[in-house]
């Protein structure tokens, strides 16, 4: 017996009626699918078309955009391993891994042609507007290319003789950078010189000055820029005019002037390109172009990557004339002149690919490393303890003056085992990139080729499955002989692993024990109003 209101309704409005059955049957048939599903993985329950789409943005929203805090948040609720459904940015469910057992196949040390997962990322419209789906090291999805490129840094910046380089730059870096905290601290009127100083400003500028000796051998002055700056806002106008006339007779004798770039302008651009990718690779075009907050930073983001390779740009026109012209300095070459001159061994570099590839070996030499530092100084600092065996071992294996060498840093066991536990608390790449080159098994459950992959670095360093008090700072867990061999493998992931590991990772372990090392010889820090919780996603090559 039919109803006489639904009769009604259907004689005066029925192609909204069959709409609304269709709507219903389509969400009964979704859930029903959904629920049915006996081999699905954890993970929030999805809404019918736009998935888990309004979970993550109430989340992003609540997290500040932190998406590695997202992440962290749906670990303790879903486990090692589950899954989300993006369906604006990817077809298939993206699939999060917490555990370094489940991630193992991920990681297989094989080669990048064998391993079906040596890609970060499948077909992506964000990445290929950024133009770097092809080129450079993190996002590159040309096997040829990426292997090509991975070569040049293992042997440029990954090798002996740039981490012995390295120690050298940074000695003279750290001493220019004294010497600016002592006439910041005269000119602005300071009796005592080095009371407070801004050390995650000055860390950035020391990174940079370094990174750029390492890749092209040329000191753009940097820390002297920043002090020029700092002195401009604090002094006198008579004490700016005495100060722009030393600037100027100093910047005449510096490569800076034959650079032309602009250190704070080129910092300040660069620390939105880690940002800028994460942005483009996870949200679809409607978003960046319509949707707001999204779309302003989409269009803050792409515009300082625009001028970030402007002044690379310039930067390898330079470096091409010194070439051609014979100027180029004799002895070992720097990553950017063997790029450059790469043709004579049959290997050709385009513009774009060496401007690619020095973006890459400048952010991380600058942005990625300057965090690094900011968080290992901040997590000494909260624990007292830890501060003064670091430098009793400091002072046991550098006396007063001694100038650093590369083999007496291999000496700071305890400085070492600091790094690795500050990176395993909170590592500066918390989350990772794999997609399925084909289809595949991982543990119990079947994925198809082209599934992404999460996989949560962060949270793997943070189980209780592969660490006794995760949480607890202890760098002693690093000091015993058999350390290595009892821990879990990948289970600490600071540099990555497999085929797509950090080919700097010497030339940044090195740099790291330097700041330590000359840092706590003659200085203590103490924190002032400082927020550490605003970690940004980058990760390992």
């Amino acid at each position: 017996m039919s109803s006489p209101l639904l009769e009604n309704l259907y004689e005066e409005q029925p192609y909204k009626t069959v709409f609304f059955i269709l709507i219903f049957l389509y969400i009964l048939t979704f859930y029903l699918r959904y629920f049915i599903n006996t081999t699905r993985l954890p993970g929030p329950v999805p809404f019918p078309i736009v998935g888990n789409f309004p979970q993550l943005v109430l989340l992003l929203l609540r997290e500040k955009f932190n998406l590695s805090q997202v992440i962290q948040i749906l670990h303790l609720k879903y486990g090692d391993f589950f899954q989300l459904y993006i369906p604006f940015s990817f077809r298939d469910p993206v699939i999060v891994i917490s555990n370094a057992q489940i991630v193992e196949p991920l990681f297989a040390s094989t080669s990048a042609i064998e391993n079906k997962f040596h890609l970060r990322t499948g077909p992506r419209q964000g990445i290929n507007e950024l133009g770097i789906s092809k080129k450079g090291l993190y996002l590159n999805r040309d096997t040829e290319s990426w292997i090509r490129n991975k070569n040049f840094f293992v042997h440029g910046v990954g090798s002996v003789n740039a981490a012995k380089d390295c120690v050298v730059y940074a000695s003279k870096a750290f001493e220019e950078m004294e010497k600016s905290w002592v006439e910041v601290g005269s000119f602005i009127g300071k009796r005592d010189l080095i009371a407070k100083v801004d050390l995650i400003e000055w860390i950035f500028r020391w990174t940079t000055d370094i990174i750029f000796q390492v890749t092209l051998s040329e000191n753009v002055n940097s820390i002297q820029t920043y002090k020029k700056i700092i002195i401009e806002k604090t002094s006198n106008n008579e004490k700016k005019s005495n100060l722009n006339s030393s600037f100027n007779k100093l910047a005449k004798s510096l490569s800076v002037t034959r650079m032309s770039i602009d250190t704070e302008t080129f910092i300040r651009n660069m620390q939105n390109f880690f940002p800028a990718v994460w942005i483009f690779l996870a949200t679809p075009k409607w978003t960046r172009d319509y949707v707001a907050p999204v779309s302003t930073m989409a269009r803050q983001f792409k515009t300082s990557l625009e001028v970030v390779n402007k002044a690379l740009v310039k930067i390898i026109k330079k470096k091409r004339e010194e070439i051609s012209g014979g100027k180029a300095k004799e002895g070992w070459m720097d990553f950017l002149t063997t790029m450059i001159t790469a043709e004579e061994d049959k290997v050709v570099f385009s513009d774009d690919d060496v401007r690619e590839n020095l973006l890459h070996a400048l952010a991380g030499g600058i942005i990625t490393l300057g965090n690094t530092l900011c968080f290992i100084i901040y997590t000494i600092t909260k624990h007292p303890n830890v501060k003064n065996q670091l430098m009793q071992e400091i002072d046991s294996v550098f006396k007063e003056n001694d100038i650093l060498n590369y083999e007496d840093l291999a000496k700071l066991k305890y400085t070492e085992a600091i790094i690795k536990e500050a990176l395993r608390i909170l590592p500066t790449v918390p989350l990772n990139l794999r997609v399925a080159g084909e289809d595949c098994r991982i543990g119990e459950h079947q994925f198809k080729a082209g599934t992404q992959f999460i996989l949560n670095q962060q949270g793997i360093h943070l189980n209780p499955k592969h660490w006794e008090n995760p949480t607890e700072f202890d760098p002693s867990r690093f000091l015993s002989p058999n350390s290595d061999k009892n821990m879990q493998k990948n289970s600490l992931l600071h540099f990555g692993a497999g085929t797509r590991k950090c080919p700097g990772k010497l030339l940044a372990m090195t740099e790291l024990k330097c700041f330590l090392a000359l840092f706590y010889q003659k200085y203590d820090f103490v924190i002032d109003n400082v927020d550490m919780n605003n970690n940004k996603g980058e990760w390992d090559d």
